[in-house]
C-alpha cells in the first residue's frame, strides 16, 4: 500500500468517526443525524471501493513482478550452466593432474 492510499485511508476513517460521533452525541437537530448517517454509508461505500482496486493492482503488479523474476531466471540459466559445466571441468582437470 503506498502512501497516498495510507492518507486517503486514514482521512476517510476519521471522516467516518466524526459522523458517527456527531450522529450519537448531536440532541435536537434531526437533520444533522439523518445527514451524517447518510454520509457515513458514503464514506463505508467509497472505503470498500478504494480497498477493492488496492487490491487488484496489488495483485495485477504482484503477478507482473513473477513474470519478470520467471524472465530473469530463465534468461541465467544458460551463463550459470556454462559457469558450472567450466568449474566442473576445471575440477575434474585438477583432479586429474
Amino acid at each position: 500500500m503506498s502512501g497516498s492510499l495510507k492518507t486517503t485511508y486514514l482521512i476517510l476513517s476519521t471522516l467516518l468517526v466524526v459522523c458517527f460521533v456527531l450522529r450519537f452525541t448531536v440532541h435536537g437537530a434531526s437533520w444533522i443525524k439523518g445527514f451524517s448517517l447518510d454520509v457515513a454509508a458514503e464514506i463505508v461505500g467509497i472505503l470498500l471501493v478504494v480497498f477493492s482496486v488496492d487490491r487488484v493492482i496489488d495483485a495485477e503488479r504482484e503477478q507482473e513482478r513473477r513474470k519478470l523474476q520467471a524472465v530473469a531466471f530463465h534468461q541465467m540459466r544458460k551463463p550459470l550452466l556454462r559457469h558450472l559445466s567450466g568449474l566442473l571441468n576445471l575440477m575434474w582437470v585438477v583432479s586429474d593432474g
